[in-house]
């Protein structure tokens, strides 16, 4: 078997672009290479359909040479006449079943005429000895290589590991089990193909305490020290393979800073609400949350009928708005809708029109362009306005707002209750999934606050049952301390200490610098990325494995890497946005619901319309026309300058060359999955720390599907939450 070597470390093509590559040049030009005929069929498995699908589609398969591509799970046609390529995990069942197509002694009964084999990653020992069985395979087989290729690409930026309900495993009772050390072997082996896919050696900080406040065991820590080892061995093969000494141990040199985090290092991220695009498309429409299927209607003058699109970013439209304020949006929308009615009437003009014959000519040849960016515009405008619809028909405007109040302490329980009732008094359809996150909320960011009584006055006062509130007795198994602490006056007397207890802190909460209406809260991925960056990131809390005496952050004040495994270091950092500890409960009136999205003191950087695409006025008022999102990380201006200078000083020039030498990639993993608010802080820190931040996590969740995992982690049942979506299927693969 030949490990394929590792992408070169100078290649910095987008994220996608280069797992891309690895599919159509590294694999099928290998087979194209060797022989493989004009049309091959292409049979993948469950770990690699979604692996495919998401950075390739049928067109480009088609390039190469790809006439069909099959599942190796189901029944199949014999290709005698065609070569077979198996891009496959190396599982004993894939293996049994490749084994299986080349089994027959009759070379007439067989599939395919030969066979290239592509593992997703490396083979263990005892399947490789299986693979040397089958006798009929081996005479066969024309290629045989780990491709070391198994993540599924989001975006430009994003990633995951494939691994959805790996929250369960990670922070169920029984850990660690051999369930939480089978998942960590596959995180830990699916994240070695990512920096393999990218030629890249990683620096790793992880984030040691788990919720038991003790050293090493964090899931993150789990994590860390497997993928350190993968990677160790990973090195070793490809050098060993390139007819290269390697002495191994820490002695290699890191080329790129890797953190890993799991689920509870900010509970709140998964529940709280964006008010971006991209997530409340996925928050409130019925988009298949992996691959982005979206269905819709529209009326024709034939009736209505059903549309189906795939929204990603091929979509140029999308690609400019996603990580938009959503009033931006869809003000942005509303005056490119009207741009474009203009622009139609002066292709299609009024009968009896003196037209010359040179501007027929240019309408002619700009009607396709015309055509299709107006079909684009015309999804947006339905997810617009079916994003405005949900608004204003759940109230959610009201809601974002006590929830924001919520997650920096401003609001009381009373508050939540009250909102809860005025909406019954008044009929408004409040759903009872925006009730359950509300009170995650307010137990995530309020600790201590739940026993058997309180849970019984949450259930009367919500209508939620109690098995929607095991939900949120479940953040405990995030490290939340939800229940209210048991004291007797036996055991406070013992303890000598009276009647005192020592209350849980409210969590710190990282606050944006926006002039947006709700968009306050700040991810606090955000923060932990710019202390790695800035080295000021603690080394007590977030150890060290793999240093080489480079600076990880390529900062000044970064930390110098030294042995394989480092723990001692500084306090927590300070960098990142403005951190506030919710004080005492603010017991204020809820704002009145008309209060504009942008404040009216902020000035637009985008110049565009008032027109607006709902009936809410709040979407498109005339002093919230415009604008973009402003400062997203919410630094000061002294931290926002270092950052700056930094940015220039990382995108030096080759004197020789001329061209822009890339400055260390920064990638964030998250054990237990990553939400989209924090893929979209990816895009925000690469744009203002001048390098690449890759972000991923054991899967991608959306509010719903995070308090769906929360629900299976308690054990219990929420009524109150919607039906997962199915598995990604073959059918699922994206046609270009």
């Amino acid at each position: 078997r030949a490990p394929l070597p590792m992408a070169s470390p100078d290649d910095h093509d987008s994220f996608r672009a280069v797992t891309k590559r690895r599919l159509l040049v590294d694999m099928m030009g290998k087979v194209n290479a060797s022989g493989g005929g004009e049309w091959k069929v292409l049979i993948v498995d469950t770990v690699t359909t979604p692996v495919l699908s998401a950075c390739c589609g049928m067109s480009d398969l088609t390039n190469e040479g790809v006439s069909l591509v099959e599942s190796l799970g189901k029944g199949r046609e014999p290709q005698v006449h065609l070569d077979a390529v198996y891009f496959i995990s190396p599982s004993l069942a894939s293996l049994l079943a490749l084994c299986a197509d080349w089994s027959s002694g009759d070379i007439a009964k067989r599939l395919y005429r030969r066979a290239h084999v592509f593992f997703s990653s490396p083979i263990p020992k005892d399947n490789l000895q299986t693979l040397k069985k089958c006798k009929g395979l081996v005479a066969s087989l024309a290629t045989l290589v780990e491709l070391n290729l198994e993540y599924q690409t989001k975006d430009t930026n994003t990633f995951t590991t494939g691994q959805a309900g790996a929250l369960s495993l990670f922070f169920g009772d029984n850990k660690p089990d051999r369930a939480f050390t089978d998942a960590a072997e596959t995180s830990a082996k699916r994240l070695a193909t990512v920096l393999s896919s990218l030629g890249e050696f990683p620096s790793i900080r992880y984030g040691d305490k788990g919720i038991d406040d003790k050293a090493g065991t964090s899931p993150a820590a789990a994590v860390a020290h497997r993928l350190h080892r993968t990677m160790l061995g990973l090195t070793t093969n490809a050098n060993a393979a390139a007819g290269q000494s390697y002495a191994g141990g820490s002695s290699q040199l890191s080329t790129c800073d890797v953190l890993i985090l799991d689920r509870s290092f900010d509970p709140i991220a998964p529940v709280a609400r964006e008010w971006t695009y991209e997530a409340l498309l996925f928050d409130l429409l019925p988009i298949h949350h992996t691959s982005g299927l979206y269905t819709y209607e529209i009326t024709t003058g034939t009736g209505v009928q059903k549309k189906q699109t795939v929204i990603g970013e091929h979509d140029s439209l999308f690609k400019e708005l996603r990580h938009e304020h959503v009033a931006f949006a869809l003000n942005a929308l509303a005056e490119k809708a009207k741009t474009f009615g203009e622009l139609n009437g002066r292709l299609h003009p009024k009968r009896g029109h003196d037209g010359t014959t040179g501007s027929l000519k240019r309408a002619v040849e700009s009607l396709p362009r015309f055509m299709e960016a107006q079909a684009k515009l015309s999804i947006h405008t339905s997810i617009a306005a079916s994003i405005n619809k949900n608004l204003t028909d759940f109230g959610l405007s009201e809601v974002g707002r006590l929830e924001e109040r919520v997650i920096f302490g401003e609001a009381t329980s009373k508050e939540i209750i009250g909102l809860f009732n005025d909406a019954q008094a008044s009929g408004d359809k409040l759903r009872p999934c925006d009730k359950l996150r509300l009170v995650l909320l307010y137990a995530a960011s309020h600790p201590e606050k739940f026993d058997d009584t309180e849970r019984q006055r949450w259930a009367r006062a919500t209508g939620l049952t109690q098995g929607d509130l095991a939900v949120v007795m479940a953040l405990e198994k995030l490290g939340v301390k939800v229940r209210k602490p048991k004291t007797s006056l036996s055991t406070s007397a013992a303890a000598g200490v009276g009647f005192k207890t020592t209350k849980s802190k409210r969590p710190v909460v990282h606050e944006r610098k926006s002039g947006w209406d709700l968009n306050r809260f700040l991810p606090k991925v955000n923060h932990l990325g710019l202390a790695m960056d800035g080295g000021s990131l603690s080394l007590s809390e977030y150890p060290e494995l793999g240093g080489d005496g480079g600076q990880p952050g390529n900062g000044p004040t970064a930390q110098p890497h030294g042995s394989p495994v480092r723990s001692n270091g500084p306090g927590p950092g300070t960098a990142g946005g403005a951190p506030k500890t919710p004080g005492k409960s603010a017991r204020t009136a809820r704002p009145n619901a008309g209060t504009t999205w942008a404040s009216k003191n902020r000035k637009p950087t985008h110049s565009m319309g008032s027109s607006s695409l709902g009936s809410d006025a709040e979407f498109g008022g005339s002093n919230g026309g415009g604008g973009s999102i402003g400062n997203l990380t919410g630094l000061d201006e002294q931290t926002a300058m270092t950052h700056t200078a930094k940015k220039a000083q990382r995108q030096h020039h080759n004197k020789r060359s001329g061209s822009v030498i890339p400055s260390r990639r920064l990638i964030i993993f998250v054990v237990g999955g990553v939400t989209r608010g924090e893929t979209r802080e990816a895009f925000v820190l690469s744009e203002q720390l001048g390098r690449e931040v890759l972000i991923g996590g054991t899967e991608l969740f959306t509010p719903e599907t995070f308090m769906a995992e929360l629900a299976r982690l308690g054990g219990g049942f929420s009524g109150a939450l919607a039906k997962n979506d199915d598995e990604v299927d073959l059918d699922d693969i994206v046609i270009e």
